[in-house]
């Protein structure tokens, strides 16, 4: 699975478009839906990938924003945890799901 990450910036005025480029040959059916056609990440799935180039507060603003909106629960955050026991970022998000719900 091939997942585009867009970052946009602004050169004297003028916004580029950038695209990084991230290949997970682990990356299992269950964590890809789509969204207009288009293959993408699930939300826990997202989550997951995020501790690894989001500060704390970033990670935290966007954990708070997926779960009031209803994309991700905390039950499918742990499965997504508990299905990639080697993810550079498991830790991370589990110290923020336990920060978060006291457990």
């Amino acid at each position: 699975m091939v997942m585009f990450r867009p970052e946009a910036t602004l050169d004297d005025g003028a916004p580029e478009l950038k695209i990084r480029v991230h290949y997970d040959p682990d990356l299992r059916p269950e964590d890809v839906t789509t969204v207009d056609g288009i293959p993408v990440t699930t939300p826990a799935r997202t989550l997951l990938d995020l501790t690894t180039c989001l500060n704390d507060d970033e990670l935290e603003q966007a954990l708070a924003k997926a779960l009031q909106r209803r994309l991700t629960t905390y039950a499918e955050l742990r499965e997504v945890m508990a299905r990639y026991p080697r993810h550079e970022g498991l830790a991370r998000l589990g110290a923020l799901l336990r920060e978060t719900t006291g457990s």
